[in-house]
């Protein structure tokens, strides 16, 4: 999206230099009683109506950039990381989600089907534990898991 605002903006400004050494080179060339003042309300005609398309394009953007933001936001919503958990080799991490739930957080009624992803993120590096993203299938338990975890 940000690269779409650029070449927009990159493309209002290019248009608005051409359009305004054209328009000097009109006037320049030719005194307004000439054939030519008719080439000249042409081109303002042409110029206002490719700025209100450039104008209305940005709109549009904006307005695509506000949509994804709010589809990230609510995709995000069914996600809670789980720091500090010691992390071993060839671990079994939906497993280890589980056992952390039940065991700490006194959640007995939750398992597997209760989320639809679970993984560490990013590159192990030393020795500090990485994070476990953990995707739930319903906001509600994963608000309920949220509230109650800050109590352990």
């Amino acid at each position: 999206m940000d690269s779409l605002k650029k070449s927009l903006l990159e493309l209002t400004g290019t248009f608005n230099t051409r359009m305004a050494e054209f328009q000097k080179d009109l006037k320049a060339v030719s005194p307004a009683t000439s054939p030519t003042s008719n080439i000249n309300a042409q081109f303002m005609t042409f110029r206002t109506f490719v700025l209100s398309a450039l104008e209305s394009l940005q709109v549009q953007v904006e307005l695509l950039t506000r949509q994804q933001d709010e589809f990230e936001m609510r995709s995000r919503r069914k996600i809670i990381l789980i720091h500090g958990v010691p992390e071993e080799k060839k671990e079994n991490t939906s497993s280890l989600v589980t056992k952390i739930l039940s065991e700490h957080l006194k959640f007995s009624q939750f398992s597997l089907s209760d989320y639809t992803r679970c993984h560490r993120l990013g590159s192990s590096a030393g020795n500090k534990p990485r994070a476990i993203l953990v995707r739930f299938k319903d906001v509600l338990l994963r608000d309920k898991i949220s509230s109650s975890g800050r109590y352990f």
